[in-house]
């Protein structure tokens, strides 16, 4: 996963595109390396940036292989959900290692439309607030947040009257997740890194399952406390002008495995540092640490049996809790490709 909202893009894209469009001459999003700039701009800011690191551990690398004391050998490589082809142009490694390999692992291997509305319809309350009027988005926002939250549903569909009893977090997906551009280029039906994988690997004829349900990842980010999601919402409107800058930054920083500096980008564009530190830390406990326990356990057979191809968002790799050091403290062998 990368970036906070953006890193779901792929995950809850079906609950919020439109129907498709057709796939012609789709532009590249544009946008300016926000870090780059305030290297070059703000040297005070560029170090507070750094100051932000917390757990850079296994953070300059996506791509790892796992092998244990028989000689079996896997590969974990980390992902971006995105359709620019920089990120897509796998390297002859990898390409190698997803060619041979007897199984491969993605986030999730079921998601379609249908699936999706079929979760909202059955488990609104991971959705939409049901705890009465003191948790409804027009009373916990500022009146200029709301009302720039009420002109983004519009552009969005969303009903007026449902505007209100969305969970913030579902909020921040469904508008401020991913640039327009992006959008325009996934509803052009053009696939993002991950679903480039499995379709790959189903065309190969090998086999691919998914380390979590969709309702599982739905669950996760229902479960963030109410306050840091509010607080992630409100750094979504806060930096909707910069939603492009900031996509480019994050493919700037996975392509050149700076995955470190990625979750303090958000922090240092926030409306509140304290309280967007709080949420980031909350972000990081429900949405990776956790997360990362289960896709270890759900992975483990795969890779004790040798052959395995584990594609996950490359922030599930990183730090003390991250895949990689989890693999290791199993007994494993886990060395740094690039």
């Amino acid at each position: 996963m990368i970036r906070f909202f953006y890193l779901i893009q792929l995950i809850l894209y079906p609950l919020i595109i439109s129907s498709p469009i057709s796939a012609k001459e789709v532009p590249l999003c544009q946008g300016k390396n926000l870090i780059e700039h305030i290297r070059q701009t703000d040297r005070n800011k560029f170090q507070y940036l750094q100051s932000l690191v917390t757990d850079n551990q296994n953070a300059d690398a996506v791509f790892w292989k796992i092998s244990d004391d028989q000689g079996r050998v896997s590969y974990l490589f980390g992902t971006v959900h995105s359709t620019d082809p920089r990120v897509k142009q796998l390297p002859a490694q990898v390409r190698q290692a997803l060619e041979t390999a007897q199984s491969v692992a993605v986030e999730i291997d079921n998601l379609n439309e249908k699936t999706a509305t079929q979760i909202v319809q059955q488990l609104p309350g991971l959705f939409f607030t049901m705890q009465g009027q003191d948790k409804q988005l027009d009373q916990v926002l500022s009146s200029q947040d709301y009302a720039t939250l009420l002109e983004a549903s519009k552009s969005a569909g969303i009903p007026a009257n449902l505007l209100p009893i969305l969970k913030p977090w579902f909020a921040s997906v469904n508008f401020f997740a991913v640039p327009g551009c992006e959008k325009l280029r996934i509803n052009s039906k053009i696939s993002v890194l991950d679903a480039q994988i499995t379709q790959f690997a189903r065309s190969n004829g090998t086999p691919v399952i998914g380390l979590e349900s969709i309702e599982e990842q739905y669950m996760a980010f229902s479960t963030l406390p109410f306050n840091h999601q509010l607080t992630l919402l409100e750094d979504r409107i806060h930096t909707r002008t910069l939603l492009a800058d900031m996509y480019a930054t994050t493919v700037d920083l996975y392509l050149s495995r700076q995955l470190e500096l990625i979750m303090p980008l958000s922090i240092l564009y926030s409306k509140d540092l304290e309280k967007s530190r709080a949420a980031s830390a909350s972000f990081k406990k429900f949405l990776l640490d956790k997360r990362n326990i289960k896709m270890h356990k759900r992975s483990s057979p795969m890779v004790k049996q040798g052959g395995a191809f584990i594609a996950v968002g490359a922030l599930h790799l990183v730090g003390e809790k991250g895949l990689v050091e989890l693999y290791r403290k199993s007994g494993y062998k886990v060395e740094k490709i690039f």
